[in-house]
């Protein structure tokens, strides 16, 4: 008997995610988000209570009609297109997934980066050993009030994917975060893109102005999604810093340890193809810096199966969000 379980059966006209950074994948029996022909992404609705409150989520967020405080946080999630249901099983659909705005559709280089926020990362309902658990995968959560889940980035060096996963992630400290963490993601070449940055500290203090002013929910295990298209030629780009040569050394050999090569195959496969189709890569103006015709950047909230009502704001949450753009405006000092 195989160890491994059986892949499930996916809805037509889709297949896995190659982007997907965090979280379960698909395979041995996950189904993990799953890419649509029309553009799309589908994220299983997890078992109850947790699906099932990520969902009411998101209804409540894009059905509301009066609540500014809900019409506002519309533009820092994914666009919620409804539900679709999977496979049926006697008449009874065995799964449910929500189907979302695929906010890598249009780059042609993708560069995705999962944080999750707060130092709390378990809910109020967690058991003593979910507690520890979450506490023991990353102590130093607890002064940073972030930390990498997982992260992709298209190298225009060695002009391919490279995937960082989740041991690269929970080797950060928070004296390494700045350069190894944040400073590897926004490096290209031996650059920082600093234009970048500026793009995602922006649309971060949007998010904390939201978070700031709103007293409706508490959110635990949840996560920030940045992304951004790499450029090609970064000369033509301005605002950028140099990193030195012993970190570029230091970074590129850990980069060699952790490629996932299934993982790289599948992603620049991806990029082959979009290179192919060609890509529109305009975007949101207000996030394109200086190359606006072919960079992009976003920043978006996403990962809602922990989000509970409140009364208050959500100052574990807000702890890590300011702290993230603190050490991104370092960056941006250097």
């Amino acid at each position: 008997m195989s160890k491994f379980l059986s892949s499930p059966q996916l809805p037509p006209g889709t297949k896995p995610l190659p982007t997907q950074v965090a979280g379960h994948k698909y395979g041995d029996g996950n189904i993990g988000c799953l890419e649509v022909d029309d553009g799309t992404i589908l994220k299983l609705v997890q078992n109850p209570p947790n699906g099932q409150r990520e969902l009411d989520f998101y209804d409540e967020i894009f059905k509301s009609t009066y609540d500014n405080t809900l019409i506002e946080l519309r533009s820092f999630v994914p666009e919620f297109h409804g539900v679709i249901h999977g496979e049926t099983n006697g008449g009874v659909a065995k799964h449910q997934y929500l189907k979302l705005e695929n906010l890598i559709k249009k780059l042609s280089k993708p560069c995705v980066l999962d944080i999750k926020m707060g130092r709390k990362t378990y809910d109020p309902e967690a058991s003593p050993e979910k507690v520890a658990s979450q506490i023991a995968k990353f102590p130093p959560v607890l002064q940073l009030g972030y930390q990498f889940t997982g992260m992709l980035k298209f190298d225009t060096d060695k002009n391919k994917m490279v995937k960082y996963d989740k041991y690269f992630c929970r080797k950060l400290t928070e004296k390494t975060m700045l350069i190894d963490g944040l400073g590897e993601f926004f490096r290209q070449g031996k650059y920082y893109r600093k234009d970048y940055i500026q793009a995602v500290v922006d649309k971060l203090k949007s998010i904390e102005t939201w978070f700031l002013n709103q007293k409706k929910y508490a959110f635990y295990a949840s996560s920030l999604l940045l992304v951004y298209n790499a450029s090609v030629d970064i000369t033509e780009a301005q605002d950028i810093v140099w990193c030195s040569e012993e970190k570029e050394e230091k970074l590129d050999s850990m980069e060699d340890n952790k490629i996932d090569l299934n993982y790289e195959s599948d992603i620049n496969q991806t990029y082959d193809r979009l290179k192919e189709e060609g890509s529109d890569e305009t975007g949101n103006s207000s996030f394109n810096h200086n190359n606006p015709d072919r960079s992009f950047v976003d920043v978006r909230m996403i990962d809602f199966t922990h989000v509970f009502p409140s009364e208050d704001r959500d100052e574990n949450y807000i702890f890590g969000l300011q702290n993230l753009i603190k050490h991104l405006q370092s960056l941006l000092d250097m």
